[in-house]
């Protein structure tokens, strides 16, 4: 937000966060801290319903624990394929949310991402 800020007024930059249904949510609760430090507009978007069907290990609504393993090490186990803790096409959804609100908010203008 910082550098942002040396580049643009602070009307025309906002927060978003993303709220997936992950198990940890301290990184929601934390952009909304980090956004009024900086006095900015932050937005929290919401996914939960499009991966309500997804057991990831990394869904707060998950049958599934954990695994502290890194990607390299569930495939060397498992073999190749998606690994445990592969929230479907999670960033792509994100991607897309947040450039929708972007186009929404600043439909005039070109939209820089930091």
């Amino acid at each position: 937000m910082a550098i942002a800020l040396t580049k643009f007024k602070p009307e025309d930059v906002v927060t978003v966060s993303i709220n997936y249904g992950q198990k940890h949510v301290k990184e929601l609760e934390c952009a909304k801290h980090i956004a009024e430090h900086y006095g900015l507009k932050h937005y929290e978007l919401n996914l939960t319903e499009i991966l309500k069907f997804s057991n990831c290990p990394l869904l707060a609504k998950s049958t599934e624990e954990i695994e502290h393993k890194s990607y390299a090490d569930q495939i060397a186990e498992n073999g190749e394929g998606m690994v445990k803790t592969y929230v479907p096409f999670r960033n792509g959804l994100m991607l897309s949310a947040v450039a929708a609100l972007a186009m929404s908010l600043f439909p005039n203008d070109s939209v820089d991402v930091y």
